[in-house]
Parts: C-alpha cells; sequence; structure tokens
C-alpha cells in the first residue's frame, strides 16, 4: 500500500499563458508532486479535448462515409504498439514540456513522483459529436477509437514523467500519477446519459491498464458528484473527488470505500474551493473540513489510519477559468492546508 500522508499537488489548469511561469508556481508550491499544467488561455490547442486529439482517426467525426478505410491503419498502429505515433506535441502541451525541463533544472529536493492528466475516454465521448451531432460514445466504433487513442497518449504520459523523475534524481519507488478527467461523470446515470455500467468500466479501465502498463499509478478526477461505486469497480488506484462541495456523495458506499482502500486505493481530497469561497476560507478551516471528512467516512467503516496515510490534498478542480490571483489563492490554500494536516 503505498503512503502519500496528504501530501498537496494540483489539478489540471491554470489561467496563465506562459508555461515557464506556471510552471515554476506548480514547482514552488508542490515540489513533492508537480503537477504539469494545462493552459487554455494560451489557445484552442491547449484545451482538454483539442490537447489530446492527435493521431486519433475521423478526428472531423464524420461517420457518413467508409470509417473502416481510416480505421484499418489506426488498428494497424496499436497492434504494432507504436506508442510514439501518439505523443503529445508541445504545441497542445506546453506545461507538460516545460514541467519537465523545468525538474530537469530544478531537481527538487524530496521529489516523490510527479503527475499528468489525460481527457477521460467518457467525457471526450460525449462532449465530441458527429455530423448529426450525435455524441460519438454512441458510436461504439469510432469511440473505441477515441479510449484507445487516450490509453495510448497516456502511457506515452507515463513513460515520459517516469524518465524525467529518474532524470531528477527522484526516489526509484518515485509515483508517476496520471489522472483520468471525466468531469461529464457528474451525469452518470442521470437521463442526460445512457450508458451501461460495464462499458463504462471497460473503457475506463483501457486508459487504467496502460497507464499500468507504463509503471504508473491510475487516478480519475471529477469535479461533481458521481456514482462512486462504478469507479471504485474499476482497476483506478486513485480517486479525486469535491471533498469540499460533495463530500456526503462519498460516504454512501462504504462496503466498496472499504474494499477500494482495502486493495491500496487512495482518496485524492480536493478540499479547497475553486471559487469565490477560496476568498473567504482559510487553511484552518480547510483542514478542519477535511478531518470532519475522515470522521465521516470512518463512522462508515472505513479504516481511519488508511485514510489519512492515503490522503493527497489538492483543490476540488483545475483553475484555468478563475482569475490569475484567485488562482494563485487556491494553490497556495491547497499548500498550507496540506502543511497544517501534516504538522
Amino acid at each position: 500500500m503505498r503512503s502519500f500522508d496528504r501530501v498537496p499537488t494540483s489539478i489540471g489548469s491554470l489561467p496563465f499563458r506562459d508555461a515557464a511561469e506556471a510552471c515554476a508556481l506548480v514547482l514552488d508550491l508542490f515540489p513533492e508532486i508537480p503537477a504539469w499544467p494545462q493552459l487554455p488561455a494560451a489557445g484552442f490547442e491547449e484545451s482538454m479535448y483539442a490537447q489530446f486529439c492527435d493521431g486519433m482517426p475521423l478526428l472531423r467525426f464524420d461517420t457518413s462515409g467508409d470509417i473502416f478505410a481510416e480505421l484499418e491503419p489506426f488498428y494497424a498502429r496499436v497492434l504494432d504498439g507504436d506508442v510514439g505515433h501518439f505523443a503529445v506535441p508541445r504545441e497542445r502541451a506546453s506545461g507538460l514540456y516545460a514541467l519537465i525541463e523545468g525538474i530537469a533544472e530544478r531537481r527538487p529536493a524530496g521529489l516523490r513522483g510527479i503527475k499528468g492528466q489525460v481527457t477521460g475516454p467518457l467525457s471526450f465521448g460525449l462532449l465530441v459529436t458527429d455530423e448529426n451531432r450525435r455524441p460519438i460514445l454512441y458510436h461504439e466504433e469510432v469511440h473505441d477509437a477515441v479510449v484507445k487513442t487516450l490509453a495510448l497518449k497516456a502511457r506515452w504520459q507515463t513513460e515520459r514523467l517516469r524518465e524525467a523523475a529518474a532524470a531528477a534524481g527522484a526516489p526509484a519507488d518515485a509515483a508517476t500519477i496520471v489522472f483520468v478527467d471525466e468531469p461529464y461523470l457528474a451525469s452518470f446515470g442521470s437521463a442526460y446519459i445512457t450508458l451501461d455500467r460495464n462499458r463504462a468500466i471497460a473503457s475506463l479501465d483501457e486508459v487504467f491498464d496502460a497507464i499500468h502498463g507504463a509503471g504508473g499509478l491510475a487516478g480519475v478526477h471529477c469535479c461533481g458528484n458521481t456514482d462512486w461505486s462504478m469507479l471504485m469497480a474499476t482497476r483506478v488506484d486513485i480517486l479525486n473527488f469535491d471533498a469540499y462541495g460533495y463530500l456526503p456523495g462519498m460516504t454512501l458506499y462504504p462496503a466498496e470505500l472499504t474494499a477500494f482502500l482495502g486493495r491500496g486505493g487512495a482518496l485524492a481530497w480536493g478540499i479547497v474551493p475553486c471559487s469565490a469561497a477560496a476568498e473567504e476560507a482559510t487553511a484552518a478551516d480547510l483542514a478542519r473540513r477535511f478531518r470532519e471528512g475522515v470522521d465521516a467516512l470512518a463512522r462508515k467503516g472505513a479504516d481511519r489510519e488508511r485514510l489519512l496515510a492515503a490522503a493527497i490534498v489538492t483543490p476540488a478542480c483545475g483553475v484555468g477559468s478563475l482569475s490569475d490571483a484567485l488562482a494563485r489563492r487556491v494553490l497556495h490554500l491547497c499548500r498550507e492546508t496540506a502543511d497544517l494536516l501534516r504538522s
């Protein structure tokens, strides 16, 4: 069982345009597990959906023609294990490359790993539509190619982050963590999404398995409430949830949570609000909320010591849509809250 002991890290996006500035802030605040920043303000190419499109067949998702003519060479690359074909280029993820370079330059003391992220196959499949404005999630042949593309991008990213950690002198057991971002899972099980549970689990597991295959830990981030039992039925290692706004939702699955923690799973507590609430919040307030959350889950049967030992402290979501000042406050609160919880 891996122990994180309430170490802090960030989630996804920052509102900056300059990758070096963004990474300097991340490395200053989170030297133990820095996360590369997505920079949607830098341009459309860095949005969470455009960011991972390269190498994906049927990129315009027009399914009216002969889709198999385009899928055939794609599957040949997949079967050949051509991971390099699915690399994320610098122009789509400047923060990824800037963080790798920053870690090599700084060689931060206490480096315990590096965190990355990839858009989840379910959210991608629901947001992107075909020529009839139907989500490609419901076009199984095309969506299978989407899942495999995202899985191979996750594997490529895991390999690059592991190399960066090793080159910076991180210990051999340093964690390479890749979160699968699934904001649309907040609607899972509602009238807005009709998706078979087993197919959802299989799609997610394909991406998680690719991360595991490269020696990484797989996380999933959902910034709203969802069916956490479905996610705990996958092979995910870390669940990142909005502990500030939606803690009661996690208490609804005591048996599944106990089993998840028992097999070595960890919770990443999004205890810092990514809204105007952060203006008035203090680290003491947020540490108290965290402890109350641990108490609530322990009363439901979760192992208190495991909850604490396995905990990661994060903002509730990415901060790319916030002002520069508020985003910085959220990240500083995350650092301060984790320090208070670990003191």
